[in-house]
């Protein structure tokens, strides 16, 4: 599919996401247990039950049934910051601003870069992969793991909360479908894009600040499988679902407006199969 332009947008020091609300993390509720024994067991503060009755509206704090749902506020769960790690380079990558090659662990605050004509993927701690087009700097902002049942080594395989913060450049997003303690996010000095299983790509060009005016930077998103939600800003009412194979401007101060991605061109006249370099061939369209 084609790409839609990205939408103008404020410096990035104006954009700057607010702090978000308390995480809620879902917790499934098992054969025997109580909200008072899951104080002991599962929470990782005295008395979060209470808190956790409240938030879930519970009549009763003893009564909950095997199977409910709770939601419990992320202070309140044992958690660890995991680890990414790189899949795959091509060309110039570096992380930290040290060479990178495939197999390498990408930390929580650090950046990742590509070169000209470079790329790399990175795997996530939950199965998602992100593409780093040439020219594109990120920097993997959360990755952290939850312990959502009972038993020391539980943390270990619990839903995972991360978010990739794109600088400059464009990423292509293949979210895994599994269970999250939030939907996989990608920001942008403009806004947030959430999805919890889809293909998306969100960029964000940056003109470089001058000495008569500050740096702009100018964000997308375009949506291949799926749909995601798109927020700019801190307020809700600049946010808007953007469904498959439609495309969004994401600029300060406005709602996103989903707006049909132009038509891959039509292949059909290329050959299969090229056996001489250099590879040319027109593309229709």
């Amino acid at each position: 599919a084609g790409a839609l332009p990205a939408a103008r947008a404020a410096p990035a020091s104006s954009a700057a996401p607010a702090p978000r609300d308390d995480l809620l993390v879902p917790c499934t509720v098992t054969t025997r247990d109580t909200l008072i024994g899951l104080n002991s067991t599962l929470f990782a503060a005295p008395g979060a039950w209470k808190d956790v009755a409240r938030i879930n509206h519970l009549p009763d704090a003893n009564r909950i049934r095997p199977g409910q749902v709770l939601r419990v506020p992320a202070r309140y769960l044992h958690s660890k910051v995991v680890q990414a790690q790189v899949l795959s380079v091509f060309g110039d990558v570096r992380i930290a601003d040290r060479p990178a090659a495939a197999g390498a662990a990408l930390d929580v605050g650090a950046t990742i870069r590509t070169g000209e004509a470079s790329s790399a993927v990175v795997q996530l701690a939950d199965g998602s992969h992100i593409k780093l087009a040439p020219d594109s700097l990120g920097r993997l902002d959360e990755q952290r793991r939850f312990q959502v049942r009972a038993g020391a080594a539980a943390v270990d395989d619990g839903p995972v909360a991360a978010s990739l913060r794109l600088v400059s450049g464009s990423v292509e997003v293949f979210a895994s479908k599994v269970p999250r303690a939030r939907p996989l996010e990608v920001s942008t000095p403009t806004a947030v894009i959430g999805v919890r299983g889809t293909v998306y790509r969100v960029r964000n060009d940056v003109t470089p600040a001058t000495a008569a005016a500050s740096a702009v930077n100018a964000s997308a998103t375009e949506v291949l499988e799926g749909k995601v939600h798109a927020q700019v800003g801190a307020s809700p009412a600049q946010a808007a679902d953007v469904p498959a194979k439609f495309g969004a401007s994401l600029e300060d101060g406005r709602k996103p407006v989903a707006l049909p991605l132009p038509a891959a061109p039509d292949l059909s006249g290329v050959p299969a199969v090229f056996d001489h370099l250099p590879l040319k061939f027109p593309v229709p369209g």
